[in-house]
């Protein structure tokens, strides 16, 4: 039985098919994650709809970024270009979270 699963998971791909796997994969969850985001902001703002007709999607929003902001602290990768986040970083953080949760 342990055989039939190692050999069921067995990674089966290369370092490079590994890597466009995993672009594809990040390029999946930003697409979704931007998408939801209009969304509810479209709901919310143009539309004026009731937080009930929102509020489940706004929720996933925040799973989402809450799993990319641990994900990204569990890793140590701040941004693509930098591996330490400098003091112009940690103030667009701030202000940013000042002006959507004031």
């Amino acid at each position: 039985m342990k055989q039939f699963i190692k050999e069921r998971w067995k990674v089966k791909i290369d370092e490079r098919q590994q890597a466009d796997l995993n672009r594809v994969n990040s390029y999946g969850f930003y697409i979704a994650y931007y998408l939801l985001l209009g969304y509810v902001l479209v709901k919310a703002v143009i539309l004026k709809c009731p937080p009930g007709e929102w509020v489940g999607e706004w929720a996933i929003f925040m799973i989402l970024a809450v799993y990319e902001i641990i994900a990204c602290m569990k890793i140590g990768v701040w941004t693509q270009h930098r591996q330490k986040p400098e003091k112009k970083d940690y103030l667009i953080y701030s202000l940013a979270g000042s002006l959507f949760f004031p």
